[in-house]
């Protein structure tokens, strides 16, 4: 389960449910349904790859079992059949395999590489020298020690991998670490704490992070905090490149975040405030965290979802000033198809009215969605769903394409 733009907290207040608009019609097709092995199976969320071509990674099935990475090539023509195949099936030796269900989105880097993490190592996945060749993973880093696992990747300046980790560190309560490439071809790549959680103040058990300007990294952690209930963080390169990064602590959550999801992540948006989503007592909510401007950062409950016994399933995405996410079922209950939903958070025209949800896809009962959704160069949505109401129950790929004026 994945990484790319939400958190979750328990913040308890009693909070009226603002509008909700209707489902629009949009067209929905599954344009790949995943099988039995060597097929991959349980697909996480999915990255949209230079050559318009779909990339993701299977938490099972591939080869020998243990998940594998897969390309979904689109048609040649309108209405043809998307295309799929197997760039790598984990192994599940050295530390080549998905263990523990802890599956991150796949990231590209400058030289079309592709990026990972599994439960103990970072892998890069190459592309082929010549057309129809073998892709090429390399295990670039594994962690020392059994039981850390990265939840996150994103690719900074210069080819560096940024990630965290929920768990080791120097004092066991997670990292945030970077991992960068070699000085001279073919050399190793190097892994660097960049800050080693204590539990304490400085917040426990880190998620995602996203990128802010200047290289700055936000992010959240489950615990820890002056109320030991998770805090919203800031890490600042240091001046002395090999020494730790200078974390800043921006908010105290002060009822508790309640990480059962791997879509803990937040997104900035472009008036620099970071937005996600909350577990209230009353459901789920849109939050706005708001730098002061000489004070202390400050928290804006937007919108509030109904209760439908739904939970987020994927991080928040932006787009012309919309959040896109979506939510899945929990034991078989939630949205209207009991699968959970596509939906669409709108931003209000005048600040102070209310955001406003649209509902974009229904999905059945069984089909639970999982990971990120993504937008391709025609602002049609992808995803997944890594069970399935059909057989073989591997889960599928989806297309989603939205009214014009989106």
């Amino acid at each position: 389960m994945g990484a790319t733009t939400t958190f979750l907290l328990l913040y308890c207040a009693a909070l009226a449910t603002l509008p909700r608009t209707l489902p629009a019609q949009t067209g929905f097709a599954e344009i790949y349904a995943f099988g039995h092995q060597p097929d991959a199976h349980a697909p996480g969320g999915l990255v949209l790859g230079p050559d318009g071509a779909l990339y993701g990674v299977g938490a099972s099935g591939g080869t020998y079992g243990y998940g594998a990475v897969f390309r979904l090539q689109p048609p040649s023509s309108s209405g043809g059949a998307w295309t799929e195949t197997v760039l790598h099936s984990f192994t599940g030796q050295n530390g080549d395999g998905i263990v523990g269900g802890y599956l991150t989105t796949p990231v590209f880097g400058p030289n079309g590489a592709l990026y990972g993490t599994n439960s103990g190592t970072v892998f890069e996945l190459r592309p082929p020298a010549t057309p129809g060749g073998r892709w090429i993973e390399n295990i670039l880093y594994s962690f020392p020690g059994p039981g850390v696992y990265p939840r996150s990747m994103l690719v900074g300046s210069g080819g560096t991998l940024y990630g965290t980790a929920f768990s080791g560190g120097a004092y066991g309560e997670g990292m945030v670490f970077a991992v960068s490439p070699p000085r001279l071809a073919g050399g190793p790549w190097t892994e660097h704490a960049l800050y080693n959680f204590t539990g304490t103040v400085d917040g426990a058990l880190p998620q995602s992070l996203i990128a802010g300007p200047n290289g700055v990294l936000y992010g959240t952690t489950a615990l820890g905090g002056a109320f030991n209930n998770g805090v919203l963080f800031q890490l600042s390169p240091n001046p002395e490149p090999r020494d730790a990064w200078i974390q800043t602590v921006l908010f105290n959550f002060s009822i508790g975040i309640q990480n059962f999801s791997d879509s803990a992540t937040v997104s900035l948006y472009s008036d620099g405030a970071i937005y996600g989503t909350a577990l209230l007592s009353t459901g789920f909510a849109l939050i706005q965290l708001q730098p002061g401007t000489s004070g202390p950062w400050t928290q804006t409950v937007l919108y509030t979802f109904p209760q439908n016994g739904t939970l987020l399933s994927s991080p928040l995405i932006l787009r012309h000033g919309n959040l896109f996410g979506t939510t899945a079922t929990i034991i078989g209950f939630g949205g209207q198809g009991r699968g959970g939903d596509v939906f669409e958070l709108q931003k209000p025209a005048a600040s102070g009215d209310p955001w406003n949800e649209v509902i974009l896809h229904h999905f059945q009962k069984l089909d639970s969605p999982h990971g990120n959704v993504v937008f391709d160069t025609n602002g049609v949505i992808y995803g997944t769903t890594n069970t399935s109401n059909a057989a073989p129950h591997g889960g599928y790929a989806y297309q989603l394409i939205l009214p014009a004026a989106n």
